[in-house]
Order: structure tokens, then C-alpha cells, then sequence
């Protein structure tokens, strides 16, 4: 933002792909190629089995389990959360039937996001995680491809985020504002605005943030408006992981309900402060009926995009590289 001088700026930051082991297909031994999540110093524990009258496995949750008797819960054995670390900011999370897999450094890779997550699916085969057994041996662009028909065929979306990013001046005023509107507020700079309690046809949650506050780097100067669009948005509005390409092109996909959210947003900001955000974006408003959408139109335009702006500010270093490559190769030639 600093250096493309800009007070506010659109990125993604946040993607979770939930599939179902039986689904996916695991390794018979995949539970010696994780390890188990621990928390405060404890192994974190999902749920618990044990072997029904007919064979079959019988589970519980771990609220059902700490209600019932000592005679009740004879036989029942904690099942872990396990997991992995396959970069940074990217895991695999494994419990009870589901692979959850999060792909949380879209800040810092500008790529297909189906792309990434094929390519860390890929990787769980090498990890003796997801199973796969060649046709022909070494054979890798068969492995892709058959690991790609599963991440399609049973990959759900079921967490993205996308965020605006403001700065200073801008971003404090609109956290003043937003503050009377908030429908939970957390540790004082974060507010939940929708979506704070969430149920099982939660489309969508929206907070605002002081990043510096939340992270320690220092209050008051960068700001985050993250919408987290859910399971439910997607599967209403059919979108497979396929679908999920490069970050200007999602945000295009979802433009309609990124408008109206941002929309909505706008709405609950003052006047004056309105005016400070379309300033911000070379827009002029006049008609405080038709600001607010204006306003979010023209913050998802795609060159507002963390992707499109480094772009452009790549080609105009060539730019300079090459005209002043042009000026010593005109100054020795004289």
C-alpha cells in the first residue's frame, strides 16, 4: 500500500478446502505420517470410538462423552486432531471423517487457488497421507490427474476470505464509525459487524480490525474490513474449488454479493467519511443515495487488487530499467 500510494486495497488472504477421508482415500497407516495436534501442553481430542454390538465403529462427540456415566463410557478411546505443516501458512488438519485442508499465505502467492491446492493434495501422496497407486510406475502426470479428479469431485470450499485493506487517517475514521454498529465487539479493535455467532446457514461473516492492534505491530495505522464467505454460500450458489482461480477473478465471480456487502458497509459510515473513501479512490460522489454502492463498486474494481497492483507496479520497474538501460547505452555511445 505504501508503495503504490494507495489508502486502501483489496486481497484475499484465506482459503479452507474440507473434504471426507472415505472420499479422498487415506493410507491405511496414514496416522504415522501426521502428528497430533497438541494445545496448551495437551493432546487436543476430537471425539471418541469404540467398536459397536455389530462391529461397526460407534461415535460420540467430546460433550456427549464427559455427560455420560463411568459404565457408559466403557470402551470409548479419545480420537486426536492430526495434522501437518506443508509451508508456511498452509496445513492439513485431519478429524473424525474430514480433511480440512487451509491455504492461509494468498497474501503472498498470487497463483490459481485451485492450483496451490492440488499441488499441496499432490504433496499429501508423497507424505503417505492420501493413497495412490500408479498404473505405471514414476508416472507423475498420472498421479496429478487422478488426484485432481478427487479434489474436484469431492473438494467443497467451505471457508474464503477476502478483505480491503485501509491505512491511517481513512481507516481510523471508518473504525470510529463502524464501532455503533457492531454486533460483538472483541478485545476492543475488533468488530464483528454479521456473522459473529455462526449456525449451520451462515452464508457469510464480516468484521473490522486494527491489524497492528491484534498482531502487536503497533496500533493506528493499518486496518482490514475481512469478509469470510462460508459452506453455504458456496453450495447455494454452486461453486466448486474449480471455479477458484486467480484473486481478481474469484473477486469477480463473487462481485455481486461482495457488493452488496460492502454496500451495506458503507452505509453504516458517516458522510463525511464516505466522502474520505471515494477521495481515496479518485471518485467523486454526490448523491448520498447512491454513494454507498458507488463506493463498493469502485473498491472491487479489479486494479484495486493486491495481484494488480504489484502487476503493474512490476511493469513500470521494467519501464524505468529499460529507459534508463536506454539513457547509459545513449551516453556511452557518444
Amino acid at each position: 500500500m505504501d508503495m503504490a500510494q494507495t489508502e486502501l486495497i483489496t486481497h484475499d488472504d484465506r482459503l479452507l478446502i474440507r473434504a471426507q477421508k472415505s472420499d479422498i482415500k487415506l493410507e491405511a497407516n496414514w496416522r504415522d505420517c501426521v502428528d497430533i495436534t497438541y494445545r496448551d501442553g495437551r493432546k487436543v481430542v476430537v471425539s471418541y470410538c469404540r467398536t459397536g454390538a455389530g462391529g461397526e465403529p460407534e461415535r460420540i462427540s467430546v460433550e456427549k462423552y464427559e455427560g455420560l456415566s463411568m459404565t457408559e463410557a466403557y470402551g470409548f478411546r479419545p480420537q486426536y486432531l492430526r495434522g501437518l505443516e506443508l509451508a508456511e501458512g498452509v496445513t492439513v488438519s485431519l478429524k473424525n471423517n474430514q480433511v480440512d485442508l487451509r491455504i492461509c499465505n494468498l497474501m503472498d502467492d498470487w497463483r490459481s487457488r485451485y492450483r496451490m491446492a492440488l499441488e499441496y493434495m499432490v504433496e499429501l501422496t508423497e507424505r503417505g497421507v492420501i493413497k495412490y497407486r500408479p498404473t505405471t510406475e514414476g508416472d507423475e502426470r498420472n498421479k496429478v490427474e487422478a488426484i485432481r479428479n478427487r479434489l474436484k469431485r469431492y473438494g467443497r470450499p467451505t471457508e474464503y476470505e477476502h478483505d480491503i485493506l485501509f491505512r491511517g487517517e481513512l481507516g481510523r475514521m471508518i473504525m470510529a464509525d463502524l464501532k455503533e454498529h457492531a454486533v460483538h465487539i472483541e478485545g476492543e479493535t475488533t468488530y464483528y459487524l454479521q456473522g459473529y455467532n455462526r449456525g449451520d446457514d451462515t452464508r457469510l461473516s464480516i468484521k473490522f480490525y486494527d491489524i497492528g492492534a491484534r498482531d502487536g505491530s503497533g496500533a493506528g495505522e493499518y486496518f482490514k474490513l475481512e469478509t469470510t464467505l462460508l459452506k453455504e454460500y458456496f453450495k447455494a450458489n454452486k461453486l466448486t474449488v474449480a471455479a477458484l482461480t486467480e484473486q481478481p477473478d474469484i473477486q469477480e465471480l463473487m462481485a455481486e454479493t461482495l457488493t452488496k456487502v460492502y454496500t451495506k458497509v458503507v452505509r453504516c459510515l458517516s458522510w463525511g467519511v464516505q466522502v474520505m473513501m471515494a477521495q481515496a479512490m479518485n471518485l467523486e460522489v454526490t448523491d448520498k443515495r447512491k454513494a454507498p454502492a458507488m463506493i463498493a463498486r469502485a473498491a472491487l474494481r479489479s486494479e484495486r487488487t493486491l495481484t494488480e497492483r504489484v502487476a503493474t507496479l512490476e511493469r513500470d520497474m521494467v519501464a524505468v530499467k529499460r529507459r534508463v538501460a536506454a539513457l547509459e547505452q545513449a551516453k556511452n555511445s557518444k
